[in-house]
């Protein structure tokens, strides 16, 4: 038996996914742009609602010198470290890593104790890989659109 990319670990993975109760899967419905973007509505303390953008090429989630300044004002959100990110076009850019205490994607899913990133002069907020894998296994529906998250529970 091979690991990982063997069809019978994928046949696994998608079974377990399956056959999980459709009450511990949230779905959020994302919003199309028409240029090939999806955006799940949200809810960040001390912000308010939010839009992320669906960015599964990013790793940590980012979110606005705004939203940042607004976080600062609150208990929950505290500088973690900086990183060195590389950008789409390869370029080096160091970056501060900050957690903030709680998020919310959709109306129920809360996630705890997230760390994100903070670009200068980025506008949009984005979910990344690092968010999503705290909710996995995710589905992402074209049909209806939307995406489906497992342990919405802020582990």
């Amino acid at each position: 038996m091979k690991r990982h990319g063997s069809p019978f670990f994928l046949s696994v993975v998608v079974l377990l996914l399956c056959a999980m109760p459709a009450s511990a899967r949230d779905f959020v419905a994302l919003e199309d742009t028409g240029a090939g973007t999806y955006y799940l509505p949200g809810y960040i303390d001390q912000v308010g609602p939010v839009k992320w953008l669906l960015d599964t090429g990013s790793g940590y989630p980012v979110i606005s010198y705004d939203a940042l300044s607004a976080l600062l004002s609150s208990r929950g959100t505290r500088y973690i470290r900086n990183i060195t990110a590389v950008m789409a076009d390869e370029r080096r850019r160091l970056v501060p890593i900050y957690r903030i205490s709680q998020m919310r994607l959709g109306t129920s899913c809360v996630l705890k104790d997230v760390e994100v990133a903070v670009f200068p002069n980025v506008r949009r907020n984005i979910i990344g890989m690092r968010a999503l894998k705290q909710l996995a296994p995710f589905e992402i529906s074209i049909e209806p659109l939307g995406i489906y998250l497992s342990h919405c529970n802020g582990r």
